[in-house]
């Protein structure tokens, strides 16, 4: 069995693959690729952006069927200048970069960059990174029509910006015609989401005022008066006191009990005579 050879740029395509992407080469730009910008003159240019290139690339060679390498960057020109005062570097770089296909076959093209920055060093790299994005997308443009060559033909770049130009304000009037449709069209009035109706809680009873219980009144107790060595006279007669009720006792049988009862309703409380000491 022959052994396949995975090694970048010696990987040959197949037949169908070269049909593919040589009849995709062959098309022109899609109009929705194509940017514009204001040129010289008050004309319209039109140019393919880098990162649309890499895109075109990636779909037509795919991800690992090309790649590219910087072969010459060096500055052109560093210079310092003064603009109302303030210290700024104006920077001109040059690229030459190369895009190899996995077979082993490449292009080359040399792309510019210039930039005005305060800081020096930013002013260098945004140079270089705008010459290497200029070469790369000249290198890719010399593979076919579809990756921006056809925008290099003057009849072409014309007539493309103003059909690009044309469709952007045919877009442009289109959302505005939506909007202003959106705008006057009857509004339906929201419905309002139905509020849950919360559970109603149980009526408290009005709380009964508590009585306060009469207060009890208070017994002003005399005081006695002073005796001088007299004893002092009884405001009332002791409680009348008597002999105790007999326990009844088990023992004892119930016609005593009885007789015991009797001898103790007899029995007259005498009330003690305290003398009179008025």
């Amino acid at each position: 069995m022959e052994q396949m050879n995975t090694v970048f740029g010696q990987v040959a395509f197949t037949e169908e693959e070269i049909a593919s992407i040589s009849q995709t080469l062959n098309e022109s730009v899609p109009l929705e690729d194509v940017s514009t910008r204001q040129g010289p003159g008050g004309t319209t240019l039109s140019y393919l952006e880098s990162w649309k290139a890499i895109n075109l690339a990636n779909k037509i060679f795919q991800f690992n069927g090309w790649s590219s390498s910087i072969k010459e960057l060096s500055p052109d020109f560093i210079e310092e200048i003064t603009v109302n005062g303030l210290t700024r570097y104006r920077v001109g770089v040059t690229a030459i970069v190369r895009v190899t296909l996995k077979d082993g076959t490449f292009q080359e093209d040399v792309g510019y960059g210039s930039t005005e920055h305060p800081s020096k060093g930013s002013a260098i790299e945004n140079a270089k990174k705008e010459a290497v994005s200029d070469a790369r997308k000249r290198t890719l443009r010399l593979f076919g029509d579809r990756i921006g060559n056809s925008l290099y033909d003057k009849d072409v770049n014309k007539n493309m910006g103003v059909l690009v130009s044309n469709e952007k304000k045919k877009q442009k009037q289109a959302m505005i015609q939506a909007a202003s449709a959106a705008k006057n069209a009857p509004q339906q009035p929201q419905q309002q989401p139905q509020q849950q109706q919360q559970p109603q809680k149980p009526q408290q009873q009005p709380q009964q005022p508590q009585q306060k219980a009469p207060a009890k009144p208070m017994i002003q107790q005399n005081k006695p008066a002073p005796s001088f060595g007299i004893p002092p006279k009884p405001t009332s007669s002791p409680p009348k006191t008597g002999p105790s009720l007999p326990m009844k006792n088990p023992a004892i049988s119930h016609q005593q009990q009885q007789q015991q009862q009797q001898q103790h309703n007899q029995i007259d409380f005498i009330e003690p005579d305290l003398g009179d000491f008025s």
